[in-house]
């Protein structure tokens, strides 16, 4: 539980948040462990994590950490700078909520993307609205990564709904 609420991350997600309200991890999304096996593993296509959630507003950010080397080879994420400061319209996306490709509007935002390579132990703290996809692993090892959801206090999750579901968990700043 530590590493999820306290320590670096929650030091790092206080000044993310501004330190205006408390934050908690909401343990209805990510809060996972996430695999790449180079056997079974796919394209995950571009979206925003956001679709999945149910929250007052969509201030949410993601704590992506890398439990060993992520490139391209094993299917490390790509993202696509400045792409949460935009809203999107519903037909840009399909039906699944995908950003999609064949779209010129969506091009201009795609050609954009950047390929991460992050080392283990490395901390990816990202928008619920960032665009970001991953390729499969064609590595001969499973990745690993630990991903967690934030939020703060005046963003509560909609009654009712998956979101609203599980007790949150407060994060602790350790001083």
């Amino acid at each position: 539980e530590h590493l999820a609420t306290g320590g670096a991350i929650a030091a790092a997600l206080e000044q993310l948040f501004e330190g205006k309200t408390p934050v908690s991890l909401n343990q209805s999304h990510h809060n996972c462990l996430m695999t790449k096996a180079p056997s079974f593993s796919s394209d995950t296509h571009w979206h925003q994590d956001v679709r999945y959630w149910n929250f007052e507003s969509p201030n949410l950010i993601s704590a992506w950490l890398a439990l060993g080397d992520e490139n391209a080879n094993n299917g490390a994420l790509q993202v696509i700078p400045g792409s949460h400061r935009v809203i999107f319209e519903a037909d840009q996306f399909d039906a699944h909520k995908f950003f999609k490709s064949g779209v010129k509007a969506n091009l201009l935002w795609i050609n954009k993307a950047e390929q991460l390579k992050l080392e283990a132990g490395d901390v990816l703290f990202f928008d619920s609205r960032l665009l970001h996809q991953a390729s499969r692993n064609s590595s001969t090892e499973v990745k690993f990564s630990m991903v967690f959801t934030y939020h703060d206090a005046v963003n509560r999750p909609i009654s009712n709904t998956r979101s609203s579901r599980l007790p949150e968990i407060a994060i602790k700043v350790d001083i």
